[in-house]
């Protein structure tokens, strides 16, 4: 009994920071994976963060994390390089003054394509009339799925739902139910199968290969922009933003060097911090990015950081689209359970 007094009054005292994870400054037709954020509410959850906490760049809260010497801070990421986050998050974080560092997958700032689960989500949800049925080959399976409910024509009653739907929710029709279907299937594969995938969907449900601008991601020119900014500081996030368990040692490599490789070629400076893909990794991973030269890596294991954490595995909360009193109920949740 005394014991376990003695570890909840040092789990008490214990010194505690938070990583924040964004991913997209915007406002979404349809957000099933809750990534967006109102530009609205982000500009209030800044604010709040500069009246409360002191918001440090990753590089000092890692320091922390290093020497034991951490204090009560936030720092704020984020994932996969969206386009507002330079056009509508960069602004906001520069007129309140708040460091940020932005974690971005190499490929989808070259290619100008949007990434694979949106291509996805734009096919399935967008698409006025579907066929009946799918039928068509993913990485040498076939794949089968037909619409029994007339679900396929979309009407104000389904496109209501899947505006109302995320992932926490249940299924409520055949569109989404495809959508999770074809996304079990595609997320684990490699980039060229993912993306032949997604073209044979699209050539099933005979969309073509519009813009679409709510997935959109920044050019490399966009990047170099944020990065003049003393404020920011850039990232990796794989080449092809992979599943890295389920690739072998190699391709784990090849996704870790030459994301960091490519990304110090187009900065002309050192690359430190690397941002799991889907929070993603395995200890061949951790051990790759050490030999490559990394200092720290963030995972998405939602919980505050001490220092007794991994500086490879360093949590992180995930930022919905919460008004300011959910974002500081959340933030004060973390740090003081």
């Amino acid at each position: 009994m005394f014991q376990d007094i003695l570890y909840r009054l040092k789990k008490f005292r214990q010194r505690k920071a938070v990583i924040l994870m964004y991913h997209q400054i915007c406002e979404r037709k349809d957000d099933p994976w809750e990534l967006a954020v109102h530009p609205n509410h982000f500009h209030s959850q800044l604010e709040y963060l500069k009246r409360n906490f002191d918001v440090l760049p990753m590089a000092d809260l890692v320091d922390g994390v290093v020497s034991h010497k951490l204090r009560k801070a936030v720092a704020v990421t984020f994932d996969d390089g969206f386009k507002d986050n330079y056009s509508n998050a960069a602004p906001l974080l520069d007129w309140t003054e708040v460091p940020a560092t932005f974690y971005v997958a190499t490929t989808a700032m070259q290619d100008g394509k949007v990434y694979w689960w949106d291509a996805l989500q734009h096919i399935v949800f967008d698409s006025h009339a579907l066929p009946q049925r799918l039928e068509i080959d993913i990485d040498g399976e076939r794949v089968q799925f037909p619409f029994c409910q007339h679900n396929h024509i979309l009407n104000p009653r389904l496109i209501n739902q899947i505006h109302a739907w995320n992932f926490n929710l249940p299924i409520p029709n055949e569109r989404v139910a495809l959508y999770m279907m074809l996304w079990h299937r595609i997320k684990p594969l490699g980039y060229a199968q993912q993306n032949a995938a997604i073209d044979q969907i699209r050539d099933w449900a005979r969309c073509g290969e519009d813009a679409y601008r709510e997935g959109a991601t920044m050019s490399v020119h966009e990047m170099q922009m944020l990065d003049q900014n003393p404020l920011f500081t850039i990232g990796a996030h794989s080449v092809h933003h992979a599943l890295l368990s389920q690739r072998d040692p190699a391709e784990q490599a090849y996704e870790v060097t030459e994301s960091k490789r490519q990304i110090e070629k187009w900065l002309g400076k050192p690359v430190n911090g690397f941002a799991y893909p889907y929070g993603n990794y395995s200890e061949v991973t951790q051990k790759l990015l050490k030999e490559s030269g990394f200092r720290y890596a963030v995972s998405t294991e939602s919980k505050a950081v001490t220092e007794e954490d991994d500086p490879f595995a360093l949590p992180r909360i995930q930022v919905k689209n919460w008004s300011v009193y959910e974002f500081a109920s959340k933030i004060n949740e973390v740090i003081h359970e």
